[in-house]
């Protein structure tokens, strides 16, 4: 073999070589989330009562055989209905506790908890979605076996990340009251090489087979199993899709093509024109937001029954 040759060849294993490096390399800073520090986590285990509610820890299993965490805040009075909230990638339980007010005047209770890999839960890595749907059904079984809750007395809110896993495991759970999903992805290839493209530019691309083999290591599935889309036809439960037009995260188109995969009778989408980032539109108009959600519940529900009389409303004694 001549010089040449030879030095041909150790360029091509060169190139390989970091060519698989950094496909390794980015598949786990696609993985990588954030932990909150230790003071976030005492806030979390000392939390007792939060909007005149009482909290049970509920530890339960998931199918995959995984040990799950729950909050459930029910009220004073016995709760007609309940809400569990799914939080976004790289968040915890506690940032997305905030959006219940959206659903306080139906008096439910509600639950929350840490996705995997993220707060205090250590399981891991996570899995866009496909792993994560899981818990939501193990929690769904919980609340109609344990608690007695009717599948159509509960309902589900997520943001971003959360409310994909919330339309993947809606897939496979009989008729409930709702799924509101505030800023969803259409499936995780998509959501992961948008940012990608973004961050990094178009030529990430050129390596998205090398990552999505990295990931298949890491994770032990085929991220294009984590597709919103691919089952959603056959969810039977009523959803909203809300999504900022001026999103920079998750383009709102995401959500308005995956509106094309879900039953148009019971589907309602909303592209806010506010203003808004990434699940930006409850802060920023609460009180529209509110009054949007509780329009949607109500079109396709009974929980009309549940809803507290605002004071203004109610006749003087």
């Amino acid at each position: 073999m001549t010089l040449i040759k030879r030095i041909l060849l150790w360029l091509l294993v060169a190139l390989i070589l970091a060519y698989l490096a950094l496909c390794w390399h980015f598949s786990g800073v696609i993985l990588q989330t954030e932990r909150p520090d230790k003071d976030i986590l005492l806030i979390n285990t000392a939390a007792t009562e939060r909007l005149d509610r009482h909290l049970d820890v509920v530890e339960l299993d998931n199918a995959l055989g995984e040990s799950l965490n729950a909050w459930l805040f029910t009220p004073v009075t016995a709760s007609p209905c309940v809400v569990v909230l799914a939080h976004g990638w790289g968040q915890t339980r506690l940032q997305v506790e905030r959006f219940f007010r959206a659903f306080d005047r139906f008096g439910c209770a509600y639950v929350t908890f840490d996705h995997r890999a993220h707060g205090d839960r250590q399981s891991g890595p996570p899995g866009g979605g496909y792993l994560e749907k899981h818990d939501i059904v193990a929690l769904s079984q919980w609340l109609r076996d344990t608690r007695g809750y009717a599948p159509e007395h509960i309902g589900f809110f997520g943001v971003s990340w959360g409310a994909a896993t919330l339309l993947q495991a809606a897939a496979s759970l009989p008729a409930h009251g709702f799924v509101v999903a505030d800023s969803p992805f259409l499936n995780w290839q998509s959501a992961i090489f948008e940012r990608g493209r973004r961050d990094y530019g178009d030529w990430v691309m050129c390596i998205e087979p090398g990552i999505r083999l990295g990931l298949r290591l890491r994770t032990g599935f085929w991220y294009s199993e984590a597709d919103t889309a691919k089952h959603a036809s056959e969810i039977q439960t009523p959803v909203l899709l809300i999504h900022s037009r001026t999103d920079t995260k998750t383009d709102h188109r995401q959500s308005v093509e995956l509106a094309q995969s879900l039953p148009p009778e019971r589907t309602r989408v909303l592209i806010t024109d506010w203003g808004a980032d990434h699940i930006g539109d409850f802060d920023l108009d609460e009180p529209r937001y509110t009054a949007l959600v509780e329009d949607f519940i109500l079109e396709f529900s009974d929980w009309e029954g549940f809803l507290a009389v605002p004071e203004e409303s109610q006749p003087a004694p």
